[in-house]
């Protein structure tokens, strides 16, 4: 990847993130404007540096550097995502559970998106 595609690469990241795991929210019972702002938030927060020191990591360390970072800043995320949906529960869902489906929905979303682009 070129410096210069990445801006949009972590836009295109963050758009699909927050679709899959908007309507992965929703599918699970958060339909309150509410409830899909603190997940579309949680996004904000966690997508941008998900992608960004993933992106870091496999130009240092090459396509190993890529799997190894990749799971390390997913399992982060799921954590920090769940410490917001404890404190904001948008819904009735256990708030680890919450974040490890809807992480998930996004992560397999990601993964089919970018074997069929």
């Amino acid at each position: 990847m070129l410096l210069s595609e990445l801006p949009l690469t972590m836009l295109r990241c963050l758009g699909l993130t927050i679709l899959a795991e908007g309507v992965a929210a929703f599918c699970l019972g958060v339909r309150s404007a509410r409830g899909q702002a603190v997940v579309l938030l949680c996004n904000v927060m966690t997508n941008p540096l998900v992608v960004s020191l993933n992106v870091l990591c496999t130009f240092l360390c090459g396509r190993a550097g890529y799997w190894c970072s990749l799971a390390f800043l997913e399992i982060a995320a799921f954590l920090a995502e769940a410490a917001v949906y404890r404190k904001n529960a948008p819904c009735r869902i256990n708030p680890f559970l919450l974040s490890a489906v809807l992480n998930g929905c996004s992560f397999l979303f990601g993964l089919v998106w970018n074997h069929f682009a």
